[in-house]
């Protein structure tokens, strides 16, 4: 018992703080929001995994793509992954999305022009 506290003690847990965003999200239909089209891209292999700071994007028909993400204030945004000259982060702002849902199966995000809606695996 005492070696069992002793292990337990030394060791640090780290949390992301990214709540109900870490996961595996399928993204399963897509909305324009000026137009009211509706695409169903279930089949489309397009999915975002999360974890910690980085947002990965996997698409078969696309190379890999990494992003650095902030959530809060309601919204989501997508930075670049790559650091500068300097070896600083990319603070540009590629993607900034309104969260309209988020728990832990469904995820629904809209810009200026889509609405993204996704499913948690």
């Amino acid at each position: 018992m005492l070696l069992l506290s002793i292990t337990l003690a030394g060791c640090e847990f780290e949390t992301s703080g990214n709540g109900d965003l870490d996961g595996f999200w399928q993204l399963m239909q897509l909305d324009s929001v000026a137009t009211g089209t509706t695409r169903d891209m279930r089949h489309s292999g397009l999915c975002w995994a999360v974890q910690m700071r980085l947002l990965y994007v996997q698409d078969g028909s696309v190379p890999k793509r990494y992003y650095r993400f902030t959530l809060g204030g309601g919204r989501l945004k997508l930075r670049p992954a790559n650091l500068d000259e300097q070896g600083r982060e990319d603070q540009t702002v590629l993607w900034d999305y309104r969260v309209l849902q988020l728990n832990g199966s469904r995820m629904v995000l809209e810009d200026d022009t889509l609405r993204l809606t996704f499913r948690k695996y």
